[in-house]
């Protein structure tokens, strides 16, 4: 072969050499981009996810608002709220041809769960059927309340007496 051949075949091969480093150097980094670009993605999607989820909360929140507004009548938020839960019952109590007295009132806690209660003692008098039917009012009253006992005596051939010991919790719906 010739000279010329020769240095034109070692020219050749020395600029495919460098094209070929030049060309894996150029994989290496598109690679390393896509690695990162991909990191991007997924952080990205989390970002999406993130806001996807908060509006889908805000749009609950939005939705409920009425609800929570008459669920948070409902609750005693505080001791002194207990009065308007009194004025509730002893409204109710005449309408309802009984006559009834509050005779204590306190503030309990339950030791297993430390949740706070309302505790008051009423002395009802009327007829049997009247008690009954209001005692079962007290049951289903629009708050988170039980009535613990009843202890219902007879006075004469139709009036009755009724000692009801209720609590109603204290608590707020919403932090």
């Amino acid at each position: 072969m010739m000279r010329v051949t020769h240095r034109n075949l070692l020219i050749a091969l020395i600029t495919l050499l460098i094209l070929g480093g030049a060309f894996a150097f150029m994989i290496y980094k598109i690679s390393a981009q896509g690695v990162v670009l991909e990191e991007y993605i997924k952080i990205l999607e989390e970002q999406n996810t993130q806001e996807a989820s908060l509006l889908r909360l805000q749009k609950i929140a939005e939705d409920t608002k009425n609800d929570r507004t008459q669920l948070q009548g409902h609750f005693l938020k505080q001791e002194s709220e207990s009065l308007t839960f009194l004025n509730l019952v002893e409204g109710l109590a005449p309408q309802m041809n009984v006559t009834l007295e509050t005779t204590d009132l306190n503030k309990i806690e339950n030791k297993t769960d430390k949740s706070e209660w309302i505790e008051v003692h009423f002395d009802l008098t009327g007829s049997k059927e009247d008690i009954v039917r209001f005692v079962r009012t007290l049951e289903v009253l629009p708050y988170v309340s039980r009535v613990n006992s009843v202890l219902l005596t007879v006075r004469s051939l139709e009036l009755w007496q009724a000692e009801v010991v209720m609590q109603v919790r204290i608590m707020s719906y919403e932090s």
